[in-house]
């Protein structure tokens, strides 16, 4: 990636071609114009432009696009890019680029794609530190659309991270703006994640009184994922309040989803967790299985990612016999890929199943698997709390001194931290 103003382009056409600054002027640009042109202190007039173009034999098109629209074409050019890494080098160097010239438009634009991808590869520590970058420049962008984004963005990532509180403001404050621009189907998604934050939190009956407002818009509302997301979040209130309106719900969320298997899989996710909540642990069960096997497999970090995130669901009720045998899957999926966070994740299940069934001496094994393999890429706040899961192991074992040892550890991080 180079982004090069006008007059770099022109020095290093001139230079390229062997030419000296008489050479390209001739008797139609002075020489002290086209010095000031090359170095950016003067703009050429677009006349001179056409001149100089002629003689460089550049196209006039070429001089004359911006650096914002050449870091647009970056931009565009990224969707080909399939290395995550290479996309991310991309990123930061043009933002760097963008924020140094003060393009602040299309720095923000950057900072989203940037976020984004700091996300999507799995990079916690750079993602947090990206969040007061991004703070910044959407502070400073002019964009109209940049509080839709922002607000989507962080209110997203916050309910990633288990912080529902600050994502439910986030959510509702996007639900404010897209009322503000007469965008029902933002309002409707912004207002049914919103409900999803307070079903987290346990606040049902907030849930529900925006549920019902909900209610009143879904037909009027054009996007079918979103309208399925809305049916999603009627269906799960519906579970809690023991109403019988669930199975008309649930078709209703997939009829929308229509042949999109992956928010199904994540519906049926999501009802099972309610089931759990509610005393439904069969069926919840089933219906984890159920999305296990309807999640599409063809690209693999998505799907490990989802399959542990369901057998932690079954772990943490007690389903022990399914989640053992998927433990086992997800653990060679990510053996396979390389994706540490996902070996980590899968020996701490394991860990936690065999330690419920009593079988302590493997337990232990696993536990330390996957302190040893967080050890290699953890933060220090996620390296606080495996020392206090190891600690809490070794205390139940009756191994005190293994259990000070560890929790030692932990509390030596917190301090740091």
């Amino acid at each position: 990636m180079e982004i090069l103003t006008t007059g770099e382009k022109i020095r290093r056409a001139r230079i390229v071609k062997g030419y000296t600054l008489k050479d390209v002027c001739k008797d139609k640009i002075s020489v002290s114009k086209l010095s000031c042109i090359e170095k950016g202190k003067m703009q050429a007039k677009s006349s001179e432009l056409d001149f100089i173009a002629q003689e460089l034999d550049l196209s006039l098109e070429y001089l004359m696009q911006g650096e914002e629209e050449q870091l647009e074409d970056v931009i565009k050019e990224l969707e080909g890019i399939k290395d995550s890494k290479r996309k991310i080098e991309i990123l930061e160097a043009s933002l760097i680029y963008a924020g140094e010239n003060g393009l602040k438009g299309i720095a923000f634009k950057l900072g989203h794609l940037l976020f984004n991808n700091y996300i999507k590869t799995d990079e916690p520590e750079k993602t947090q530190r990206m969040i007061s970058r991004y703070y910044e420049l959407w502070k400073k962008s002019s964009l109209k659309d940049k509080d839709m984004i922002f607000f989507r963005d962080i209110a997203g990532f916050l309910f990633s991270a288990g912080e529902y509180g600050q994502a439910a403001g986030y959510y509702r404050s996007l639900g404010k703006v897209s009322k503000k621009h007469g965008l029902l189907d933002s309002m409707a998604y912004a207002s049914s994640c919103e409900a999803a934050c307070h079903v987290k939190l346990g606040k049902y009956e907030l849930a529900h009184e925006i549920a019902v407002s909900l209610k009143e818009i879904v037909d009027r509302m054009k996007n079918g994922l979103e309208k399925g997301s809305v049916y999603k979040m009627l269906a799960m209130l519906s579970l809690r309040k023991a109403s019988d309106r669930f199975p008309w719900y649930e078709t209703k969320a997939y009829e929308f989803y229509c042949e999109n298997a992956e928010y199904k899989a994540e519906a049926m996710y999501d009802f099972a967790s309610m089931m759990f909540d509610v005393s439904m642990k069969e069926k919840a069960a089933a219906y984890v299985e159920n999305a296990i096997m309807l999640y599409p497999d063809n690209n693999q970090q998505p799907y490990a990612e989802f399959m542990l995130k369901c057998i932690e669901e079954l772990v943490d009720n007690e389903v022990n016999e399914p989640a053992k045998e998927r433990c086992s899957g997800a653990l060679n999926l990510a053996i396979k890929t390389g994706n540490l966070r996902h070996m980590e994740k899968a020996y701490y299940l394991k860990a936690r199943v065999l330690e419920s069934e009593g079988d302590s001496i493997n337990a232990e094994i696993y536990y330390n698997l996957s302190l040893d393999t967080l050890l290699k890429f953890g933060t220090n706040s996620e390296l606080q709390r495996k020392y206090m899961q190891v600690g809490e192991m070794y205390y139940k074992m009756g191994n005190t001194k293994e259990a000070l040892r560890h929790m030692d550890f932990a509390i030596k991080i917190e301090k740091k931290v």
